[in-house]
Formats: C-alpha cells, structure tokens, sequence
C-alpha cells in the first residue's frame, strides 16, 4: 500500500507541475515581457540601469519643455546687434530697446562673466576660461554662471528676448532670440 501511494503522488506530480503552470501563466509573460523591454532599452537607448531608465523617462517628458525654451536660431557673432552695449562705466548692460541689465557690484563676479560673454558676443566660452579670468575654480564658475542665468530668467523684459547656453561640454554662450528681436517692443517694455 505504501508503494501505490508513493506511485500515485509521483504520478500526479507532472499534472499538478501543468495545472499550476496553466493557472500562472501571466507571470511568465510578463517575465518575457520584462525581459524584452529591457533588452529593447539596452540596445536602443543605452539603458542598463534603473536609474538610466528614470533619467531617460524624464528626458522624454521634459523634451516639449526644452523645445518651448531653447532658442533654436541664435545670434552668432557676425550678427550681434551693435545697440547691445554697456553704459556707464559697465555697470548697465543695454539691450537695444528691449532693457538694461544692471549690476550693483563694481567687480562682481556675475558681472565679470556676463562681461566675457558679450565680448564673445553669441560665441562659446569655455568653462575653464571663465574660471581662470575670474580667479575661481571651474565648479564655481558653474556657479556663478547658473546664477546669471536666473538673474536674467527673473527679468521677463529680458528673459523674452535672450537666455545664457551651455553646451553641455562645458561652455556657456549668450543666446538671443533673433526672431524676437525682429519685432518692435512695446512702449511698456523699454527697461527692466
């Protein structure tokens, strides 16, 4: 007796192995699905780390974003405009009729490194030039030039019509909107 219950379980083993397979199918075939999506990834874009996953999902939804934003033509330096200027012993810088950017320090290191920008006038400068010319180290110069850049984003006036670039390299440029420029500002709009 002992032999056909032996016999009988061992038998009914492959059954129950089919019938439980059948029941959880689904999670083989997100098994394989899991799989294929990271294969996909893998091979497609690079991706072969939760967090390049995160990294590419946010470049994705930010993509509108930074095409809403980013001046596509820019000015280069054979075209700057000639009424971009500083006054008064640099410490204004006039956009033509579109506004003045004022810096309340004499030798203050934004205005330093706007001041090499527009020198460049819509070209390059690189990161470790801007920091040797102002006497900081390369990561400060990172610094300083993030917080023009949000000097200028808290200007609407001029924020319109020009943005500071990098191109992720490790330079930064004046970037001014010439479709912008070709319109005629408002009255209203004349300094910032």
């Amino acid at each position: 007796m002992y032999n056909e219950i032996t016999n009988a379980m061992w038998a009914s083993v492959p059954r129950a192995f089919f019938e439980a397979v059948v029941r959880i199918w689904w999670i083989f075939a997100m098994i394989v699905a899991v799989i294929a999506i990271r294969l996909y990834l893998a091979l497609k874009h690079d991706v072969r780390t939760p967090l390049e996953f995160v990294g590419l999902i946010k470049k994705l939804v930010t993509k509108q974003d930074k095409i809403d934003t980013a001046f596509i033509p820019t000015i280069r330096k054979h075209d700057f405009p000639k009424d971009f200027e500083w006054i008064n012993n640099y410490t204004y810088f006039k956009f033509g009729k579109y506004g003045v950017l004022r810096f309340s320090k004499k030798n203050s290191k934004r205005k330093n490194a706007f001041r090499l920008l527009t020198d460049a006038k819509g070209e390059f400068v690189k990161t470790q030039d801007i920091a040797e010319k102002l006497g900081i180290e390369a990561g400060e110069a990172r610094i300083v030039m993030n917080e023009l850049r949000e000097k200028i984003k808290n200007i609407p006036k001029i924020a319109k019509y020009m943005d500071i670039e990098t191109n992720y390299t490790g330079g930064y440029r004046l970037a001014i909107n010439p479709l912008l420029l070709e319109q005629e500002p408002n009255e209203n709009n004349l300094e910032a």
